[in-house]
């Protein structure tokens, strides 16, 4: 009994580690693996199950953290025009998220402001003034077709 236990686990790892092949990948990036996994002494293939492991942690992670975010975050989207003026966002008592939105304009910012907004993603035009942080502000942006500083 416990020798046919034995070959169905072979079986099933032999299942598991069998030939994929995975079309697109750059030749450039496959000699960067291949060399990595020389000087490991492992085989290509154990060296990209170990990234792609990584890779799904990471996501997994990332996730995660993005779902609690946005789960703890005023969510404002899918609007034409909005205005916010720095110390509407200075009071809120949750971060903000700013969404699918053609014309954002945040007026009087400051880095106190900007600390209060998580994310402006798939803005068309972001129209911005005050003293801030530029780099802080940045940092928030996604996919923002244009930014216009006042």
């Amino acid at each position: 009994m416990a020798e046919e236990r034995r070959e169905d686990d072979v079986r099933e790892d032999r299942r598991d580690r069998g030939v994929v092949s995975i079309r697109g990948v750059d030749r450039d990036l496959y000699k960067k693996v291949s060399s990595i996994a020389k000087e490991l002494d492992k085989t290509v293939g154990e060296v990209v199950n170990e990234a792609l492991e990584l890779f799904i942690r990471f996501t997994d992670e990332a996730s995660d953290r993005l779902s609690s975010l946005v789960s703890r975050s005023y969510i404002v989207k899918g609007l034409d025009r909005l205005s916010i003026r720095g110390k509407e966002l200075k009071s809120l008592e949750r971060p903000v998220i700013f969404a699918y939105i053609r014309e954002l304009e945040l007026v009087d910012l400051d880095d106190e402001a900007i600390d209060r907004i998580v994310k402006i993603h798939r803005v068309g035009r972001l129209r911005v003034s005050g003293s801030f942080n530029r780099i802080k502000l940045y940092s928030k942006l996604s996919s923002v077709d244009e930014v216009v500083e006042a």
